[in-house]
């Protein structure tokens, strides 16, 4: 689908969050991957102050140096989105790095506030960003392990007046069969979209899940398409949280082709 926006001179980079399923990790040295692997039933899940200078962190909680695998393009292969301004960044390009001024972080993974400029930050869950413990010479994932078992039944939601809603119901095995996001555009085209995802529309891995859905037709002037995605990850403190993603194009015959997405996460409680 974005192929065929982009050959109509759409242009817009999907570039983060759900779309973001860049596997960096596959340029690393093998000898390095060797051991990483090895230590996969490991993780790193740092928990209140953290002194951050970018590729390096000190975590006061366990008085060690953390290495953070920089990955091919040097920023590392997890992304964080400030949450007050909506913005993504590569972790290493981010302000909660410290690789431009050092400073402390306190973390509740996957959140984290930046004392540097007073900015919370969260991680997107859908890739893997490896890290060193330098006291122990242990590669680990950052922030793996982080939720266990399945998510707990019943209904979940969340929303933010006139921005956004989800709702999801999971099951008593764990499973989520039935989700909704509305988002509110109100752009002059669009007030909001809603859809209900369906069984079919729904993968869940583990204590994860994602919801998607492309809807529409594109044949001639007049059609319009349609995306719905949002996906969630079970944490440590028994709540979900993820990133939302809801973007429409149309082609009136009365007027020029319009497009426009909105994305951000959520934190859903039952």
């Amino acid at each position: 689908m974005y192929i065929l926006l982009a050959s109509l001179g759409i242009s817009h980079s999907i570039k983060r969050g759900l779309f973001t399923m860049s596997r960096k990790f596959l340029g690393v040295a093998v000898s390095i991957a060797v051991l990483m692997l090895a230590a996969c039933a490991f993780a790193w899940n740092p928990s209140g102050w953290v002194y951050m200078n970018w590729p390096y962190a000190f975590d006061s909680d366990d008085g060690s140096w953390h290495y953070f695998d920089r990955g091919s393009g040097n920023y590392g292969d997890v992304s964080v989105v400030n949450l007050s301004t909506d913005s993504w960044y590569d972790l290493g390009l981010s302000s909660l790095s410290g690789v431009v001024n050092p400073g402390w972080a306190y973390f509740n993974y996957p959140y984290a506030y930046c004392s540097v400029n007073r900015c919370w930050y969260f991680f997107e869950q859908r890739s893997t960003q490896w890290t060193c413990n330098l006291s122990t010479g242990k590669w680990t994932e950052l922030g793996s392990g982080s939720g266990s078992g399945s998510i707990p039944s019943g209904y979940w939601s969340a929303s933010s007046s006139n921005n956004y809603s989800i709702w999801f119901r999971v099951n008593s095995s764990g499973n989520v069969y039935s989700a909704y996001l509305k988002v509110y555009f109100n752009d002059g085209w669009m007030g909001s979209l809603g859809y209900t995802f369906e069984p079919e529309d729904i993968t869940i891995d583990g204590n994860a899940f994602t919801c998607n859905k492309e809807d529409g037709t594109f044949n001639s002037a007049g059609d319009s398409l349609y995306l719905y995605q949002f996906w969630g990850v079970l944490n440590g403190d028994g709540s979900v949280s993820g990133e939302w993603r809801c973007s429409y194009y149309q082609d009136p015959s009365w007027a020029s082709p319009h497009f426009n997405e909105r994305s951000g996460t959520f934190r859903a409680t039952r």
